[in-house]
C-alpha cells in the first residue's frame, strides 16, 4: 500500500484485510489510507485474519533492537 493514494472524491472506498500487515504501525497507516478527508469508506477484516502478523511483529522488534544494540542507540 506504500505510496497510494486512495482517494476518491464522490465514490466509496473499500478496504477489505485480507492478510495480516506485518506490524501495528503498518496496519495503522494501511488503515488510515481509506477515509481519508472525510471520503465514505468502510473497513472491513476477514474473519479468520489477525490484523497483525505477530511473528513479523516480534522479528521486526528484534531486528530494531539489534540494530539499536549495534549502533549505540539506546
Amino acid at each position: 500500500m506504500r505510496g497510494t493514494n486512495l482517494r476518491a472524491p464522490g465514490q466509496t472506498i473499500n478496504l477489505i484485510v485480507a492478510k495480516s500487515f506485518s506490524s501495528h504501525r503498518a496496519s495503522k497507516q494501511g488503515l488510515l489510507r481509506v477515509g481519508r478527508y472525510y471520503d465514505p469508506c468502510l473497513r472491513q477484516k476477514l474473519e479468520h485474519v489477525p490484523l497483525v502478523d505477530m511473528n513479523s511483529e516480534l522479528q521486526l522488534r528484534q531486528g530494531l533492537f539489534a540494530f539499536n544494540q549495534a549502533h549505540g542507540s539506546a
